[in-house]
């Protein structure tokens, strides 16, 4: 259905995307945020298109010309407001709906828990050595909609699909998916896990019998989430081999095989670079979607050969003293920093801390290894951690209340061959914009500069 009037609730990266992509195709817009610095902020970047008004307030007045709302991923409509849309039935959309409808190429997306920003930029990396003009957009940083403009029928996009994103897909049809994993996580946002989960799943609701999908078969939910599905599953695991009627890759003395039914195709690991368990993972799904796609064997190995983990994710960030630091600030979930830490046979210093996400801190730290040395906790969370560890009967765990306390005292306690790692299980928002800024303060304290 073609509209006129839309409505953008959100001025993140999605919501502007879909302010500009909507503005050039001449569309009324209006556009309402909560946060009156970010309608500042869009003032002041001058992309204020004639035909789009700032709304004070969302009610019946305000969207009685509205037929459309793009709702940006970190926006939650209440009850009370969803009520008055659904009298007066107005459609919404997620931003990724919008895009993928104006989308004129194949779209690849990647979801999972953790994993999928690096799995994606491989992908992409994938597809480049395949001589296919990858667009990487989605929860990657790239909104859907303000990448539009350089995708053709001869593209394809490569798209990294948030949870958030995922609740309001609406049309959003990949040609393949991958899911890397589940746990749980986002949980200051859904009520339940369930929810979580059910969100995630909505990447599944648009496949035909002619799209393919990639699923971890060592993630006992994501394996679940085979059964019933139209589309070719292929399956990804670490062990040697999948269980007999089971299609998909695995890993054999470090190289791929992948059985699709009717052949076996190899791919050499000798020159991955890319540190943990996790990463076999994120690589096992990226060569399932690229294989699918058409792209060969000596490609893909060329990609992996080439690629190296994004800043971040567990980023080697400098040897000082013989002492070894690691960037996992992206590690912003327990499931995540669990795959950090044991990606490492060195005694670790953990530096664990941040902003709340309602995790369970108990079940993480019984499920540390044993190489772990000391535990420095900080920030928010921080004194909240330090007692969990204590009571649990820790006693290699100290307190600061800022990262830059928590950086010296690990210093201090390391010695030559040990790792420090940051990898916090936490958000950021205590002390930094994002996790990016709190990885970039943590390589300024190892670097000096």
């Amino acid at each position: 259905m073609e509209y006129s009037n839309f409505l953008v609730i959100g001025l993140g990266l999605s919501g502007i995307g879909a302010v500009q992509f909507l503005s050039k195709q001449g569309k009324n817009i209006f556009v309402f945020d909560k946060d009156r610095k970010k309608v500042e902020d869009l003032i002041k970047g001058c992309i204020v298109p004639q035909n789009m008004t700032i709304l004070r307030k969302i009610n019946a007045k305000t969207l009685k010309s509205i037929e459309c709302i793009v709702l940006s991923p970190g926006f939650l409509i209440s009850p009370k407001l969803q009520k008055l849309i659904d009298k007066m039935e107005i459609e919404v959309k997620g931003e990724l709906q919008l895009a993928s409808e104006n989308c004129p190429c194949d779209i690849l997306a990647i979801t999972g828990t953790n994993g999928k920003t690096t799995t994606t930029i491989l992908l992409g990396e994938m597809l480049k050595e395949g001589k296919k003009k990858a667009v990487l957009v989605g929860n990657i940083g790239n909104s859907f909609c303000g990448e539009l403009e350089k995708i053709t029928p001869k593209s394809v996009a490569v798209c990294e699909a948030s949870s958030f994103q995922l609740e309001h897909a609406g049309t959003f049809h990949p040609k393949g998916v991958g899911f890397l994993n589940f746990s749980a996580d986002h949980l200051d946002r859904y009520k339940f896990i369930d929810e979580y989960l059910q969100a995630k799943k909505h990447i599944f609701d648009n496949l035909n019998e002619d799209d393919y999908i990639a699923l971890n078969y060592d993630d006992e939910v994501v394996r679940q989430l085979g059964v019933n599905l139209k589309s070719k599953v292929y399956y990804f695991t670490t062990r040697d081999k999948l269980p007999k009627d089971y299609l998909g890759a695995y890993i054999v003395d470090n190289t791929i095989y992948f059985d699709n039914g009717s052949e076996v195709k190899k791919i050499s690991l000798e020159g991955n670079k890319l540190i943990g368990k996790h990463n076999l993972y994120n690589i096992l799904c990226a060569s399932i979607l690229a294989l699918n796609y058409g792209i060969k064997e000596a490609n893909i190995e060329k990609a992996i050969n080439k690629f190296h983990a994004p800043s971040h994710r567990l980023e080697f960030v400098d040897k000082v003293d013989d002492i070894i630091y690691i960037d996992d600030s992206k590690g912003t979930n327990t499931h995540a920093s669990l795959f950090a830490v044991q990606s490492f046979s060195n005694p670790i210093i953990l530096m664990l801390g941040g902003s709340d996400k309602g995790e369970n801190f108990r079940y993480y730290f019984g499920q540390l290894p044993s190489n772990i040395k000391y535990i420095v906790t900080f920030g928010d969370m921080g004194k909240k951690l330090f007692k969990t560890a204590k009571a649990m009967g820790m006693n290699n765990v100290r307190y600061e209340k800022f990262l830059e306390g928590a950086f010296f005292e690990a210093g201090q306690i390391a010695d030559a061959g040990d790792v420090v790692l940051l990898s916090p299980a936490c958000a950021s928002f205590d002390e930094f914009e994002n996790y990016e800024e709190r990885g970039d303060y943590f390589k300024y304290l190892v670097k000096g500069e």
